[in-house]
């Protein structure tokens, strides 16, 4: 009977993390993972409901020969729970209020509702019906899926251009033309393997990190080396640079607090590891590219100087074809056209979120303390036209939509779970340190891209809100 009870709760996070956007299935055009997950919360609520019944728990007066439903419920509960609650005002009420309709409100905060299975697993969590390393005994093989996914659409794209359509094409023939297929996004002179659930891969590096800690280095290498190169060919920098101030703040946090014998020695093993099979993906498999596109951002003059170097190198070719050194010389100028595509694309991409944040902001400024509510979007500003409410600079839309009464709220919500992350876990300095990276990279990887508002990026808060429950009840 328990299998069954966690049959839906498995399904749902399986596809929550390999279901790459959440609609590659549709049951009557609904989303498989919406249905998975409207039943794992009937399913664990359902579940709780039995023991409360069955362990004949009090909910008003203790008595001394059974349980008491309130020694259950911890002062986390009620922020979360209110955090929920103000967000549904600003999802009905606000809109309302302020612009006198509720379009696209109740869809732009449906993916916030994910927060609701931290009530029956927090319960669950702290009656022992579910752990932590059960959890994540379940996450680890799930997200070496993913990057394993990553990989295979790489090397199959690169190998045989069109492969990575052709996978779309495939599941648009399983499921009857019922999926709802993501966009390929090749980027700019490169193989670009980026999808929603892409998030997902922070938690991986950092959850590999506890495992070297423990001491589990020699099979934690190999799947170091596949989450680091999943990682790489994003080509996403803000989860490059997220993963890279986590890495940094966690590896420097666990080398100063950590005190057990040969502790430092293994985070030492990680960032070494790290650092090396960094160096053989970048300059051995991928051309440098990984750096190129990282200075890119910080250099607004790339384009023309690789103008010149362009002109330079095909004025030399002119006329040389068949002699011994051509090939390389050809070679060279694909790269450089590559690399001055990249730095054009990248220019575009800075120019769009200037102009994004500038038009958001200044609708902010029409109704500067309540915002607009959910589902609220700027007219000048439209990055996609069936999910208008969807932009890429995460504060000043939130701004626009939350107001800074709003924004107090999510603020108070996160200096909150700090606060319960140390009580929780200053004792255990590792998965401290592995939390609140995880939790920066996060922070980082969704400011210039849309990841939030998503099943996954509102899985990864649920995630690290039962880091926190998990880990104070392992105490």
């Amino acid at each position: 009977m328990k299998k069954l009870i966690w049959l839906f709760p498995v399904l749902f996070l399986i596809d929550d993390i390999l279901g790459i956007n959440g609609y590659q299935f549709t049951i009557f055009g609904v989303g498989i993972r919406i249905i998975l997950f409207a039943l794992s919360v009937a399913v664990l609520c359902g579940y709780c409901l039995g023991i409360l019944i069955k362990y004949r728990f009090t909910l008003w007066k203790r008595k001394p020969d059974r349980p008491h439903f309130w020694d259950y419920a911890k002062p986390m509960d009620g922020f979360v729970l209110g955090f929920l609650a103000l967000n549904f005002l600003w999802a009905t009420a606000i809109p309302l209020l302020v612009r006198g309709n509720m379009t696209y409100a109740v869809k732009d905060f449906t993916t916030l509702l994910v927060l609701v299975l931290y009530f029956p697993c927090a319960f669950l969590m702290r009656t022992r019906r579910l752990t932590l390393r059960s959890l994540n005994k379940w996450l680890i093989p799930l997200l070496m899926a993913l990057a394993l996914w990553h990989t295979v659409m790489y090397i199959g794209e690169v190998v045989a251009p069109g492969f990575y359509a052709g996978y779309y094409d495939f599941i648009d023939m399983i499921s009857f033309g019922t999926a709802v297929r993501t966009d390929v996004i090749f980027g700019f002179g490169i193989t670009r393997i980026i999808q929603v659930t892409s998030i997902f891969l922070i938690p991986a590096m950092f959850l590999l990190l506890e495992q070297f800690c423990k001491g589990r280095w020699k099979l934690g290498i190999p799947a170091l080396a596949l989450t680091l190169f999943a990682v790489m060919i994003t080509y996403t920098k803000s989860i490059w640079y997220g993963i890279l101030a986590g890495v940094v703040l966690a590896i420097a946090g666990i080398l100063i607090f950590r005190r057990e014998k040969g502790g430092r020695r293994q985070v030492l093993t990680f960032a070494l590891a790290l650092a090396v099979l960094f160096c053989v993906f970048n300059f051995g498999f991928l051309n440098n590219t990984v750096i190129t596109r990282a200075m890119n951002s910080a250099r607004p003059g790339t384009s023309a100087s690789l103008d010149e170097q362009i002109a330079s190198l095909q004025s030399q070719l002119n006329g040389m074809e068949g002699e011994e050194n051509w090939e390389d010389l050809q070679d060279q100028l694909e790269d450089l056209i590559h690399l001055r595509e990249d730095a054009v694309g990248t220019a575009e991409a800075n120019a769009l979120r200037a102009k994004q944040n500038e038009v958001l902001l200044k609708k902010w400024s029409e109704s500067k303390y309540l915002g607009f509510g959910y589902g609220a979007y700027a007219e000048d500003c439209i990055r996609n036209e069936d999910f208008p409410f969807m932009y890429e600079s995460l504060i000043p839309a939130l701004m626009m939509k939350l107001g800074i009464v709003g924004m107090l709220a999510w603020g108070v919500f996160v200096l909150a779970l700090v606060i319960f992350a140390v009580k929780a876990m200053w004792k255990k300095p590792v998965k401290f340190w592995c939390w609140i990276s995880t939790a920066l990279a996060f922070a980082m990887a969704v400011q210039t891209n849309p990841f939030l508002f998503t099943f996954a990026g509102f899985s990864m808060m649920l995630y690290l809100l039962l880091f926190i429950t998990g880990t104070k009840e392992e105490i």
